[in-house]
C-alpha cells in the first residue's frame, strides 16, 4: 500500500487499484475501487484525459478526477460488486466520481488475471 506521504512517486492510471471512504447514511467504511477512466479540467470544463493516460497522485491536486468502480476480493482475485435491489451499496457507492483528496492509497495496477467479470 502507497499513500502520498512517501517518496517514491506513485501514478494512478486505468485500472489502477485504489482505496476510497464509501458512505452509507451514518455509516463509512473503507472500500476497493478500480479506476476506469481519468478527467481533466481545461477552461472550466472537464474532458477524458487521453494523453497523458497517467497522473502523479497529489493529495492537493484538483485538476484531475477519476471514475471509479467498487471492487470485491474473492479467493485470490477481484470481481467487481454487483448493483443489487436492496443490497448492501447503493449506486453512488458502486459507481463515482472522486478527486486525488479523496484517495485514501494507491495500491496497484490490477492485470486482466486478477479481474473476474
Amino acid at each position: 500500500m502507497r499513500t502520498a506521504g512517501e517518496d517514491d512517486e506513485v501514478f494512478i492510471e486505468r485500472d489502477s487499484f485504489i482505496t476510497l471512504t464509501c458512505k452509507r447514511g451514518k455509516l463509512s467504511s473503507v472500500e476497493s475501487y478500480r479506476v476506469l477512466a481519468l478527467f481533466t479540467k481545461h477552461y472550466k470544463k472537464w474532458y477524458p484525459s487521453y494523453d497523458p493516460q497517467r497522473f502523479m497522485w497529489k493529495k492537493n491536486s484538483t485538476n484531475v478526477r477519476c471514475l471509479v468502480r467498487m471492487m470485491a476480493k474473492h479467493g485470490s482475485s477481484w470481481k467487481d460488486v454487483e448493483l443489487e435491489t436492496n443490497g448492501d451499496f447503493g449506486s453512488s457507492c458502486l459507481f463515482c466520481v472522486c478527486t486525488m483528496n479523496e484517495i485514501l492509497s494507491v495500491e496497484s495496477k490490477l492485470v486482466e488475471d486478477e479481474v473476474l467479470f
